[in-house]
């Protein structure tokens, strides 16, 4: 839990600790739960909404992970757009979203398909630019880099794209270190 509040506050130095500390306990919890890489959770909400709560875009996503009520797995939150603001609730729901996409992802996509991207696209097979992404991907390289070391970056350079988040996934359900190198 340390190393994802320091991963936070290494992205996000502008953020109170005690915010910073809360927002950790909801990303261990819901990384923990979904089985999802925290490090790609505090990537997706960095590229999102800086980790600000009660962001509300143009296009009404809401929250930390900037939700859509509109999406399909919202709907019963239509009009109640605003509980998103809650960030337990928000990242529960964003978590919940990314591996929905995750589980598609392997039953319709190729081999090195990076399944996270349709968090924000949705179901499409093409993406109309990949500006998001290549911000998330460099959000997350940058805490492997800082928090996991050499090590967790040899391992990850000899996988394939999904190879290596079927890897992520392993190791965020059995709490893996590889910084000791």
């Amino acid at each position: 839990m340390q190393i994802i509040l320091a991963a936070i506050l290494f992205l996000s130095p502008h953020l109170d600790k005690e915010t910073a500390t809360k927002y950790a306990n909801v990303i261990h919890t819901m990384s923990k739960t979904q089985e999802m890489d925290p490090f790609l959770i505090i990537s997706i909400i960095r590229a999102e909404s800086n980790f600000a709560h009660n962001r509300k875009s143009k296009t009404n996503d809401f929250g930390l992970m900037q939700l859509h009520v509109s999406r399909t797995t919202f709907r019963e939150l239509r009009g109640y757009g605003t509980l998103l603001y809650d960030p337990e609730l928000n990242v529960y729901l964003g978590t919940k979203h990314l591996r929905m996409f995750r589980k598609w992802h392997h039953k319709k996509c190729g081999p090195d398909h990076l399944w996270w991207r349709h968090y924000k696209w949705g179901f499409k097979k093409k993406f109309p630019n990949d500006k998001w992404a290549v911000r998330v991907l460099a959000f997350h390289q940058r805490l492997v880099d800082k928090f996991r070391g050499k090590a967790w970056r040899e391992v990850a350079e000899r996988l394939t794209p999904t190879a290596f988040q079927d890897w992520l996934s392993w190791c965020a359900k059995n709490n893996c270190r590889l910084d000791e190198s």
